[in-house]
């Protein structure tokens, strides 16, 4: 009993055991079953959902591509504006800073414009000074030829000498010329020369005596008065001699008067025999200390025209107010033709320089006008790159927004389709999944079968063995208490039914998951009629919602072409609009070029201009009048914006030069009438006085001659002015006939002019009067009348007479006699007649 009782117990442990395997692997499975079902209702609501998602992938897809070629067209067009916007302001700038140049150029070259216009005027105005200076510097060179071609300053017989010889060849190849004029004399020493030569300086240059002898003989012919002649065969030169010599380093010494002045070598023989032994010493201090150191062997000059002679003789005393001047007319004359050349200079300097400043004022007024044309198109360019620029920015920013927001949604797209990519991949893995599931589970499946099987084979026979062991105890125990027996069989029937009931349970839950997943249990054939309707209901319901799914699925496909459609009209209604917009704003670029244009060109705004609008205006052939406007614009030239102002300047200087003028011309008016008054005082003072003196000279004449008659004709033949007229001479002395006074004798003619020279001293007495040898060709009774006369007429007039007649002499208050004892040595010798009467008493 006890060992039956133990393999009971072991049998039962053992049969426990098996049974709690078997509910074990029979959970697995049913665990296995549950996954799979969940995997395919899983995969079952995602595949429901596939055609949406690819459908709505696919739209997304193409709206991706749609937004990213969007994107890259705007930002294609984004960088060609920013490129654009960048050239616009660097042509802003560049536009600026050539504006800021021109400006600057432009003020500078009006400024120099001004300052050249001032300059020409300048130089007008010295121009016209210069040439009223010219005239005076030519006037007065002509004057000073005039003086040294007639030989003015000179005696009268030299003068009429050296005129001869201009028009004579003989006379003129016998002369070497007049001393005065073959020398030249610095300034500073021509008061010195002039007073060491005295009159030598007059001395008529010929090369022998028989030249000077036939002068003389000429002079004769023509009566034309005395001349000294210095023949070159009779110069003897009087250099200092070695004990002198030592005269030329003395303080104050300039040295010797022909080595201080210039003139031709050929010359050198009159020049070292006038001057050659003269000294030219500073002061008379140094002259006087000079002179006694060599015992007065030198003749000795100074700079204020003291003279010392040889022997001791010392002429001096007060300067006349101005020398004869001969020493100074060449170089008067080079100094009148150096200032007229320094004028006439002076004039083409200005006139060069005005010239230039003209050419430049050219330069300057073409330069502005184009500078101000570049400056009105650099404007207008400008402003027109102003405005690009302006519209270039709002349009890069415009851009901007617009790829931000198409990039946002392109973001958003993108995670959409990775998330419907996500999705649909999810299927795969699932059908995957499921697939590896139902592959397990079946397998799992034979598996259980066959443990099953064979733990319930071994689960009946270990039954049987208990049963058996058990039979064997009931027989074995059979004295045991019956309640025992019952209550263990009753335990172990329970026991069954429990195994049994849980083999129910496990194959109704096969049974039904075998049901759910009729399709992936193909091994089954046989059904309840439970399971067939279940599976009919199933299948109706599949029907029905595959139906239902095919009607979904085309709705959608309907919703995405109309989409797509929707989209397409979308986007060409964008395009449509940013065409728009452009065309707006070129619109209105255009409009604002047009503004720009009508106020630069017609200087009118927008408003102003609406007003001029003609409602019934045609524009057919408009353009051929705006044309032919053009044109005739374009002959008028190119428009001066400094017009006005260059017409106010020019009327100001035009006003000026007006005034100035009408000065002018009222001072010339003034000065004619002045010429004009005083040309007819003179008239008239000069017939009064000719007339009188005419009346004078008959008088004179008729006292002189003794008889006779005189007479003075204004020569009217070839002028009408008297200030112009020549005066002719007639003299009819006692027993001849009234003829011209070429016609008379020496004498008479001398006489005659006698006659004149008291006539002119009756009508007006002069203070003093020089009278040379002036009645050398008198006989000595004309003689002793002439100085009858001049004795009467002294009482107002004081005569200076150089004479050699004796009546003229006696006549006379005071004598100054100049004799020369030896060669080169003069002595001056005076006599006051009343004293000398005084003291003869």
């Amino acid at each position: 009993y006890l060992q039956t009782s133990r393999e009971a117990e072991a049998l039962q442990q053992k049969y426990a055991s098996l049974s709690k395997s078997l509910a074990g692997a029979e959970t697995d499975l049913e665990a296995r079953n549950i996954d799979y079902v969940k995997a395919i209702e899983d995969l079952g609501a995602l595949k429901s959902n596939l055609s949406g998602f690819i459908a709505e992938k696919g739209i997304n897809d193409e709206r991706a591509k749609t937004i990213l070629s969007l994107v890259n067209q705007q930002k294609a067009r984004l960088d060609e504006e920013l490129t654009n916007l960048a050239i616009y302001d660097g042509k802003v700038k560049s536009a600026k800073e050539r504006m800021r140049a021109l400006m600057s150029e432009y003020n500078e070259a009006l400024s120099t414009k001004l300052e050249n216009q001032e300059a020409i005027q300048s130089y007008a105005e010295d121009i016209v000074s210069l040439n009223s200076k010219l005239g005076l510097a030519q006037g007065n060179l002509n004057l000073l030829t005039s003086i040294k071609n007639e030989y003015s300053g000179y005696q009268d017989a030299v003068k009429r000498l050296m005129q001869d010889s201009k028009h004579d060849p003989v006379i003129g190849s016998k002369i070497w010329g007049v001393l005065a004029e073959v020398i030249t004399v610095p300034s500073d020493f021509e008061a010195a020369i002039e007073y060491a030569l005295g009159g030598a300086m007059q001395n008529v240059l010929v090369e022998t005596e028989r030249d000077a002898s036939d002068l003389i003989n000429y002079l004769k012919q023509k009566g034309y008065g005395r001349v000294t002649f210095r023949p070159l065969t009779s110069c003897r030169p009087r250099p200092l001699t070695g004990e002198n010599r030592g005269v030329l380093t003395e303080p104050g010494c300039y040295g010797l008067a022909s080595e201080l002045i210039k003139y031709d070598k050929k010359f050198d023989g009159f020049v070292q025999t006038l001057l050659g032994g003269t000294v030219v010493v500073n002061n008379i201090d140094n002259a006087i200390r000079i002179f006694k150191k060599y015992n007065q062997s030198i003749k000795i000059v100074t700079l204020d025209g003291e003279i010392f002679s040889r022997g001791g003789e010392i002429t001096g005393g007060s300067r006349r107010s101005q020398t004869q001047g001969l020493l100074a007319q060449e170089k008067k004359i080079e100094q009148a033709q150096a200032n007229l050349e320094k004028i006439k200079n002076n004039i083409a300097l200005l006139n060069n320089q005005r010239a230039e400043r003209e050419q430049e004022l050219k330069d300057l007024t073409d330069k502005i006008e184009q500078l101000n044309q570049e400056i009105s198109e650099l404007r207008i360019e400008n402003s027109l790159n102003e405005d690009k620029s302006k519209q270039a920015y709002e349009v890069t920013q415009s851009l901007q927004e617009e790829i931000s927001k198409n990039a946002e949604e392109y973001e958003i797209v993108k995670a959409r389709i990775k998330e419907l990519e996500e999705k649909i991949s999810s299927i795969d893995e699932l059908e995957k999944v499921v697939a590896e599931k139902k592959e397990e589970y079946t397998s799992m499946l034979e598996s259980s079968k066959n443990v099953s099987s064979e733990q319930k084979s071994e689960r009946e026979v270990m039954a049987e063995q208990v049963t058996e062991i058990r039979v064997k105890l009931a027989g074995h125990k059979s004295i045991l208490d019956a309640c025992d027996q019952d209550l263990f069989r009753y335990r172990r029937e329970r026991e069954t039914l429990e195994d049994e009931k849980l083999d129910v349970i496990a194959a109704l839950k096969l049974e039904q998951q075998n049901l759910d997943n009729i399709t992936n249990a193909p091994e089954k054939t046989t059904f309840s009629k439970e399971d067939e309707a279940r599976i009919a209901a199933l299948e109706k319901q599949i029907a029905d919602l595959n139906v239902r799914k095919r009607t979904i699925s085309d709705e959608i496909v309907s919703l995405d072409q109309e989409k797509t459609r929707i989209t397409d009209e979308r986007m060409a209604v964008n395009e449509k609009k940013v065409r728009d917009e452009n065309m707006l704003e070129n619109v209105d670029i255009e409009m604002r070029t047009q503004q720009q244009h009508i106020l630069e060109e017609y200087d009118l705004t927008y408003a102003s201009a609406v007003e001029f609008k003609d409602p019934e205006f045609k524009a057919y052939g408009a353009l051929t009048v705006i044309s032919d406007l053009k044109k005739s614009i374009n002959r008028l030239g190119d428009v001066n914006p400094l017009a006005l102002q260059t017409l106010k300047e020019t009327e100001e200087r035009l006003q000026e030069q007006t005034t100035y003028r009408d000065d002018i011309q009222k001072a010339y008016d003034d000065i004619v009438t002045i010429i004009n008054e005083l040309t007819g005082e003179m008239q008239t003072k000069f017939s009064d006085a000719f007339d009188q003196i005419s009346e004078n000279f008959k008088d004179v004449f008729q006292q002189l001659f003794g008889g006779g008659k005189g007479e003075l004709r204004l020569n009217m033949q070839d002028t009408d002015d008297v200030l112009e007229a020549g005066i002719d001479i007639y003299a009819q002395p006692p027993g001849k006939k009234l003829q011209n006074i070429s016609l008379l004798s020496g004498g008479e003619q001398a006489l005659t002019a006698i006659s004149i020279l008291f006539a002119i001293l009756k009508l007006k007495p002069m203070p003093f009067c020089v009278l040379d040898e002036i009645e050398a060709a008198l006989d000595d009774a004309n003689v002793n009348l002439f100085a009858e006369f001049l004795k009467k007429f002294s009482d107002y007039t004081q005569f200076i007479v150089i004479t050699h007649r004796k009546p003229t002499m006696r006549h006379a208050d005071t004598i100054f006699g100049v004799t020369m004892e030896e060669k080169g040595v003069t002595k001056i010798v005076s006599i006051e007649f009343e004293e000398a009467a005084k003291h003869a008493k």
